[in-house]
């Protein structure tokens, strides 16, 4: 297992590094129609994937110790087939959780999945930039987002954080994993869109149409905080260093970890 604890390098030394590396701005891309084209484009992902893309995520309860409370109520924004949300529930013997994805495909591969339990797990298909998650107000212990809000249009983040705000308890927390500034993935990138009239710089979009975007951790905060949400409990950059052997090159990958209580 890599963890995501990490600091294999200096998070600063590598922005100061990459900064003249990043790709010059795609002009002229209609955002709007990648943002109505995304679900069709991950439905396609899903179904070509069939779920042998993402491993079991098994090492969620050790990076969120959260996880293991005792009758926990879960909800996991974009639970894809139930990587992260299968090993969790085996662990968590008394927990419920509620997940969602806006992939119709990959709920049904969820569904269908021999460890799939509806007594202990509601899964359903849900927008959650354009629909109400489909949970009671305030009835949420943890909410967990993996990978997610980097798919989602900068200029929703705080429409998606009111909703999640709303689904939690007071005092609820929020464990978060996404794509951190400078990651490997955002430099190989040419597919960078201008986006500054939303005060994000950082989004992609990938060769099939799904968008990508690297969070800075002052960004991340910025995008809790607002309006009084949430309080930071963690926020860093976990930075990991793998080995090509094949190329024997370094591959500097950067994620951000982070936990949000609801105040």
């Amino acid at each position: 297992m890599t963890s995501f604890h990490c600091h294999d390098f200096d998070w600063n030394e590598l922005a100061a590094a990459c900064e003249g590396q990043l790709a010059t701005p795609v002009e002229n891309v209609d955002t709007s129609n990648l943002c109505t084209l995304a679900q069709d484009n991950w439905d396609v992902f899903h179904a070509k994937n069939n779920g042998k893309v993402y491993k079991p995520r098994n090492y969620l309860y050790k990076e969120f110790p959260e996880l293991l409370k005792d009758n926990l109520t879960l909800l996991e924004i974009g639970c894809g087939y139930g990587s992260a949300i299968f090993p969790l529930l085996a662990q968590s013997p008394s927990m419920f959780a509620h997940v969602c994805d806006f992939s119709q495909h990959a709920i049904t591969i969820l569904q269908e999945n021999s460890e799939y339990d509806g007594k202990r797990c509601h899964a359903f298909v849900c927008d959650v930039v354009s629909q109400e998650i489909d949970v009671p107000d305030a009835s949420i212990d943890i909410v967990l987002m993996i990978f997610v809000l980097s798919a989602i249009p900068p200029h929703e983040f705080d429409n998606v954080m009111a909703k999640i705000y709303k689904a939690l308890k007071p005092g609820g927390i929020v464990c978060f994993r996404d794509y951190g500034l400078y990651d490997l993935a955002m430099l190989r990138s040419s597919k960078r869109i201008e986006s500054t009239s939303h005060g994000f710089n950082s989004l992609y979009y990938r060769s099939d149409g799904t968008l990508a975007y690297f969070f800075s951790k002052g960004e991340l905060e910025r995008i809790f905080t607002a309006n009084n949400r949430f309080q930071v409990v963690e926020n860093e950059y976990n930075t990991v260093r793998l080995r090509n052997r094949k190329t024997q090159t370094n591959m500097d990958r950067v994620w951000v970890h982070g936990k949000f209580q609801k105040i």
